[in-house]
């Protein structure tokens, strides 16, 4: 009787792995992914850093998808990854140029309620000084940090505009936090009270912002006048401000403003 050689059953062959470089390649992906999606959360906009997260890693996974698509013998696989590698790159690309050249406009409203409420808070400081000192502003604004009257009321960030690189002012005590306010860095504002008292002539400037500040991202400047709300001034009609007040005439000649 011919002997019968014995069949191996259908589920016992070995299965074949996954390639190594195929779960590298994967990770690679997976990780481009994260990060341009973190690049683009909307929430972020102009305050996300992840931007700097991005420049560093994609070009790294990039390359390792790249290189390792390169043993892949499947057509479409790799066209597949190539487009999807162009959309990666063109979405970061286009999150990072909006980041940086195109600020959010609820960011840009709360810039400028930023800076006006900076000058508001300063405005009523400035008030309680000039009534407790025989009508006199100050003649800077460290008097305001010196005076014991103001410990509490008066954080050193309330010189710092929003869209600057000045910080604010830090200290132990509150004249240490004064003495760094005019070391330069930590004031965004130019103030124009010295040897002025309360009230002053109509339209007199007490307190502007330099249109250096923030001219890329908010055209214009705030201003306190004294008596007055804090005003907003489009960037045409700043400079002719800022040339008066420059020029020594405060309050500025109307004629000029025009």
């Amino acid at each position: 009787m011919p002997q019968q050689t014995p069949q191996s059953l259908e589920y016992a062959k070995p299965m074949r792995g996954v390639p190594t470089r195929m779960v590298y390649k994967s990770l690679a992906l997976l990780g481009l992914i994260s990060v341009t999606f973190l690049v683009m959360l909307p929430d972020l906009h102009n305050s996300s850093e992840f931007w700097r997260l991005w420049v560093v890693t994609a070009p790294i996974l990039t390359f390792f998808v790249v290189r390792l698509s390169s043993f892949d013998r499947a057509p479409l696989r790799t066209i597949f990854t190539a487009f999807l590698l162009v959309a990666l790159w063109l979405l970061a690309a286009f999150a990072i140029y909006h980041r940086f050249h195109d600020p959010d406009p609820h960011l840009l409203t709360r810039a400028r309620y930023r800076c006006e409420d900076n000058l508001r808070r300063i405005a009523g400081h400035l008030e309680i000084y000039a009534s407790s000192h025989g009508n006199r502003y100050p003649d800077r604004f460290e008097e305001l940090l010196e005076a014991n009257a103001f410990l509490d009321g008066l954080p050193s960030d309330t010189f710092v505009t929003p869209f600057s690189l000045d910080t604010p002012a830090t200290g132990a005590t509150t004249r240490e936090v004064a003495a760094q306010l005019s070391s330069g860095g930590h004031n965004s504002y130019i103030y124009l009270g010295k040897g002025l008292t309360s009230p002053c002539p109509p339209n007199t400037v007490l307190v502007y912002e330099p249109l250096s500040k923030h001219a890329r991202n908010i055209n214009g400047i705030h201003v306190l006048y004294d008596g007055q709300p804090v005003a907003f001034l489009p960037e045409r009609e700043a400079r002719k401000l800022i040339a008066e007040l420059e020029s020594g005439h405060n309050p500025p000649r109307p004629e000029k403003l025009r």
